[in-house]
């Protein structure tokens, strides 16, 4: 038998006092991610709440296609490639129109390599509710690719993604009105979710679309969101990210031209994409929509891959609801994605059924 030494000893209280703080530590972690999973189960029990019919015929009634277009979408369709004129341009109305419907404005600016050299860009994040625990992100990206111009005629990027930008200022109006009116009336104080509306920068490739040459907007903002502790110092110590805050990703685009579809391309948010053809068909029922081919007629015939700005979310677990025309208008990525091939109907129709959709997730009835 060995006599123990005033070494032995002291190293083996050493192992115990790591062994120990160890121990506690996977104690906390395991805690920590408890406590995350449980706030993460709100994503799926969060329940949206139906306009009565007279509410639903009442906002549908409100809409104006040359109100909308003349407030919000003139502004946007022009050359809005990052580092131009334009682009500053339009990135200055989103901001300043988002301010004076009542929101929190913030950017992400960044600069990044590109094949043509570094460039900088903005994105634009907005909230209605800034203290809330959870948001429901709402997103499009407002730059437009680069493309050569041919007699004098420029691309203008109509659908891709003027009018998905516009739509998103004209859900900002709706919100920011109905948000102030409760609180006048004292119905709220303030939300159990916010709306979020992101602005993405520099989805198109400058040269040829791969993972290093397109959404860079997205790229930047989901690894920035991700390391970022909640704002809620309690859910900080949880292991809860700023990411973690998001219910969804809801990414418009290619939206503006006639008979537009958007299939339910992810699982996770089937039961919002239900609630969208919910929606459509009580519009059609009482006769806010007019005879049109259906917008959201359900799962897609077959596997579809897009890539899109959605993708740095999906890939970091955010339930991804992705509204973008399948097929694409048959004028993308060529110089007659302008003005002349918008409907105004197709455009009124979806302006209905997102104001309906947002005021029943939030439940601005």
């Amino acid at each position: 038998m060995q006599v123990p030494t005033l070494y032995s000893c002291a190293h083996a209280l050493a192992l115990l006092l790591v062994t120990s703080l160890a121990l506690m530590t996977s104690s906390v972690d395991s805690h920590a991610n408890s406590k995350r999973e449980e706030f993460l189960q709100k994503r799926k029990v969060h329940k949206l709440k139906a306009l009565t019919h007279q509410a639903m015929r009442r906002l549908a009634s409100l809409n104006s296609y040359e109100h909308f277009y003349s407030t919000y979408l003139k502004n946007i369709l022009r050359v809005r490639v990052p580092g131009t004129v334009g682009h500053h341009e339009v990135k200055q109305f989103l901001k300043s129109t988002l301010r004076d419907s009542g929101w929190t404005v913030k950017e992400d600016e960044f600069i990044s390599p590109t094949p043509l050299g570094n460039k900088k860009f903005t994105n634009i994040v907005a909230t209605l509710d800034d203290t809330t625990d959870r948001k429901l992100a709402i997103a499009a990206h407002y730059d437009s690719k680069l493309m050569t111009p041919e007699n004098d005629k420029y691309f203008i990027a109509a659908t891709d993604s003027a009018v998905p930008c516009a739509l998103m200022l004209d859900l900002a109006r709706v919100l920011g009105d109905k948000y102030i009116e409760k609180r006048k009336t004292g119905e709220i104080q303030s939300l159990d979710v916010s709306p979020m509306l992101i602005f993405l920068d520099g989805e198109e490739a400058f040269v040829n679309w791969q993972r290093n040459d397109s959404i860079y907007g997205a790229r930047h903002l989901a690894e920035i969101l991700e390391h970022a502790p909640h704002d809620n110092e309690v859910h900080a110590r949880e292991a809860i990210s700023s990411l973690d805050a998001m219910d969804a990703f809801v990414l418009l685009d290619l939206i503006g031209a006639k008979n537009p579809q958007f299939f339910d391309l992810h699982d996770s948010t089937t039961n919002l994409y239900q609630h969208l053809q919910g929606i459509e068909q009580r519009l059609t029922e009482v006769g806010k929509i007019g005879a049109h081919l259906r917008y959201f007629p359900g799962k897609p015939p077959g596997p579809l891959g897009v890539e899109d700005d959605h993708i740095p979310f999906l890939e970091r677990g955010v339930p991804i609801l992705h509204l973008i025309t399948i097929p694409f208008p048959s004028v993308w990525h060529t110089l007659q994605d302008d003005e002349e091939v918008l409907d105004p109907q197709s455009i009124e129709d979806l302006r209905k059924i997102l104001h309906q959709f947002v005021l029943e997730y939030f439940h601005f009835d």
